[in-house]
């Protein structure tokens, strides 16, 4: 069943004070991750002593760039490549083992001068071949500097337009937005992208990713399945899609989001949260605890659904958001902990207890010989086979031991 609209935190007799384990060691037990988007300008990586470096080293085993891999920070120039920025964050990633993903490689927005004026003409006068070569040689480029570190991209970014027309008459239809390579390619700018990249890192994972595509019931929402479907059907190596989840408090439906992930999962696609805030209008108590059940709702749906592996947050203190005036984030200024973090701790500690159990509940039936080593669930080594029944952690694997068969 889809997750209930919106719940107390759970009760699972622990201390938020007392508990001392990151977002991330929850989210490891629950073969997820939680990200953060960071800028290299805000948060200074270089200083491993900071407490905001040792902060999203410590919760966070996911990392984004949140504009150090845009084109015109990487290709500011034509074919004169620029990875500074980019590089400190995927070694910076690869330090702390944290699962860097890339975003993004096709946008219309932050794009360099020598490309389009706005991203939106084609000032330069590109032919069709002129701007496939510009988009091929960057996604060629890029995705194989970061072989190896960098594990999925969104290589596509907001395509769709925010009017979708189209679907009126034609309910497998899309509009997509009017941008410098719809002008200069035509539609099939997307399969292009979506093919240079697989070619150029055949083991990344490859995302579509928009905005206002999360509801179930929206016109843009259903367009962005549409889109997906197709170059699913035609063979181009599309992976998943992301919804990026820019929220305030009041937009969440959380049915509706779930139906959205749910009905990517049925087509055969991954569908992530890629970057996540939730704005809120005032910082008094109500509203701090209504983001935090928000931020509770949405990281449950992450954990019922196999096809969402991981969330991101877009950014780690209120200061550092592109929303600052809506402190739509996990910490504040001054890297306190907002109900916000705890919401989303609880619901991936609640998990992992769940989870635990039903390991404990459910544990393989085998009998133990003289020769095994043996674990009590506390972690202690036995000295010797147990003499009881019961469950034991038998040469690695959690068991049930039939002892009377000794």
């Amino acid at each position: 069943q889809p997750t209930d609209q919106m719940g107390a935190f759970y009760d699972d007799g622990i201390e938020d004070s007392h508990d001392l384990t990151s977002l991330r060691d929850y989210a490891d037990k629950n073969q997820k991750k939680v990200g953060t988007a960071i800028s290299t300008w805000k948060n200074n990586i270089a200083n491993e002593s900071s407490s905001e470096t040792k902060e999203i080293a410590r919760q966070f085993n996911m990392l984004v760039a949140e504009n150090e891999m845009k084109f015109d920070a990487l290709e500011p120039s034509r074919n004169q490549f620029s990875y500074g920025g980019a590089d400190n964050l995927a070694n910076f990633a690869e330090r702390h083992q944290m699962m860097m993903r890339g975003h993004c490689l096709v946008w219309h927005s932050q794009l360099p001068e020598w490309v389009s004026s706005d991203g939106k003409k084609n000032d330069k006068n590109w032919s069709r071949a002129e701007a496939l070569d510009i988009l091929k040689t960057h996604i060629t480029k890029v995705m194989q500097h970061y072989k190896g570190k960098v594990a999925e991209w969104d290589v596509v970014n907001e395509c769709l337009d925010d009017d979708q027309t189209t679907i009126r008459s034609n309910p497998e239809g899309y509009d997509l937005r009017t941008t410098v390579w719809t002008r200069a390619i035509g539609e099939d700018f997307i399969d292009s992208a979506f093919v240079y990249a697989h070619r150029a890192d055949p083991d990344a994972i490859l995302y579509l990713n928009d905005y206002g595509v999360e509801l179930q019931g929206k016109a843009k929402t259903t367009a962005f399945y549409n889109l997906a479907l197709r170059l699913k059907n035609a063979g181009i190596p599309i992976h998943g899609v992301g919804l990026q989840c820019h929220f305030s408090v009041g937009d969440v439906d959380s049915v509706k989001l779930e139906n959205t992930i749910r009905r990517f999962g049925e087509a055969g696609l991954k569908c992530i949260i890629t970057e996540l805030d939730m704005g809120i209008s005032s910082t008094s108590s109500q509203d701090l605890e209504e983001q935090a059940r928000n931020y509770r709702v949405i990281t449950d749906i992450v954990l019922n659904n196999d096809n969402c592996p991981h969330f991101v947050i877009w950014g780690l203190k209120d200061d550092d958001s592109w929303r600052s005036g809506s402190n739509p984030l996990l910490y504040t200024s001054s890297l306190g902990k907002k109900p916000a973090f705890y919401a989303v701790r609880s619901a991936l500690r609640h998990r992992a207890i769940l989870k635990e159990k039903e390991d404990i509940s459910q544990p393989e039936t085998a009998v133990p010989t003289s020769d095994d080593t043996f674990y009590d669930l506390c972690g202690r080594r036995l000295k010797a086979a147990p003499t009881a029944p019961g469950i034991y952690i038998q040469n690695g694997r959690k068991v049930y031991l039939n002892t009377h068969h000794l």
